[in-house]
């Protein structure tokens, strides 16, 4: 006898007990706890199912950006010195660089300009579209606006001329 129940309550509690198990509705319980795991497991499925096609999704994505930057890279020239075949960029500043021009923009620090080979590195969707967006040429337009016409890089120059174009923002339009 349960602390809260008198003896004939206690009875009537068996009673419906018993009652239960001879309709069967406990087998019904049971089926509906089945159910239950197989539905959880077919959303779980499903779940799966698509995160694997949005993960395909954005490898196609990610494939054609760099699909891009690399054919961007073969017909463009170096930023900075002119150079043909970039395989380097900066992609805080949004622009593709050769080898030596990586060197000197590596030498301004992070705080100005962040550099990745393009072979070397592993790239995401973010860093690809910068230089997708920017580009050599708005690049120049912004950074070079009031760089004399008759100014030419030079390997002798080159250094100088991007301290003074980035860290200095000597060419830019105020």
């Amino acid at each position: 006898m349960t602390p809260c129940t008198r003896p004939d309550d206690q009875s009537r509690i068996q009673d419906d007990i018993i009652e239960e198990e001879e309709d069967g509705s406990e087998g019904r319980y049971m089926r509906n706890e089945r159910e239950e795991d197989e539905d959880e497991q077919a959303r779980h499925q499903e779940a799966q199912a698509a995160d694997r096609q949005d993960e395909e999704e954005l490898e196609a994505i990610h494939e054609r950006n760099w699909y891009y930057l690399d054919a961007l890279s073969e017909r463009s020239t170096c930023a900075e010195c002119g150079k043909p075949n970039p395989r380097w960029a900066s992609y805080s500043l949004g622009i593709l660089i050769c080898i030596h021009c990586s060197g000197i923009h590596r030498s301004l620090g992070t705080h100005i300009s962040k550099v990745r080979s393009l072979d070397l590195d592993e790239w995401n969707d973010d860093q690809m579209r910068a230089i997708r967006e920017i580009g050599n040429r708005k690049s120049k337009e912004f950074w070079e606006a009031l760089l004399p016409a008759n100014f030419h890089v030079t390997k002798e120059n080159v250094e100088q001329f991007v301290h003074d174009k980035y860290v200095h923002k000597k060419f830019i339009k105020k």
